[in-house]
């Protein structure tokens, strides 16, 4: 069963069963959630920020390890699906924030998108091999059946 360790009240949850999660970026999360079959997903929810919220989200993937796929559509208005985009397929480097000079993890993206450092490179690392994102136009009409989980499994990572 998925446990939010953060934004748990900005969450929509389906089916405790489902390995997906579903990131609706600026999209009104209950407007989506009426549209599909919630026993398609396990939970879903906003990402507003990359460069706070991207953190907060990761933070809940490693306490979650039943999360193998994250499907991302929505509106990007901040540009915090294609950091979370590139997390996936560029990583990381240790940097500093923009606005407070704090060092972070920066996400490899022309837009800033930041981790606090205390996770560990190996966990992020993991949750970048253990989690298949799929960007998705239009999740009404998006076969569920066609998503291959990645193969590599990982084991619940707290990092409060």
């Amino acid at each position: 069963m998925f446990q939010a360790l953060y934004k748990g009240s900005r969450l929509i949850y389906g089916n405790p069963d489902s390995n997906i999660g579903i990131v609706t970026l600026w999209s009104k999360p209950k407007e989506l959630a009426q549209k599909i079959d919630q026993s398609k997903y396990c939970v879903l929810g906003p990402l507003y920020s990359a460069e706070r919220g991207l953190d907060l989200l990761i933070r809940n993937l490693l306490a979650n390890p039943q999360i193998s796929v994250v499907l991302l559509t929505g509106v990007d208005f901040s540009k915090s699906g294609i950091d979370l985009k590139d997390f996936f397929e560029n990583g990381l480097v240790k940097g500093k924030t923009d606005t407070t000079e704090k060092p972070c993890w920066r996400v490899n993206s022309q837009y800033e998108g930041y981790i606090d450092l205390d996770l560990t490179e190996e966990a992020l690392n993991l949750i970048r091999e253990t989690v298949t994102l799929i960007k998705v136009q239009d999740m009404t009409t998006f076969d569920f059946s066609s998503i291959v989980p990645p193969q590599k499994k990982r084991e619940k990572m707290i990092f409060i």
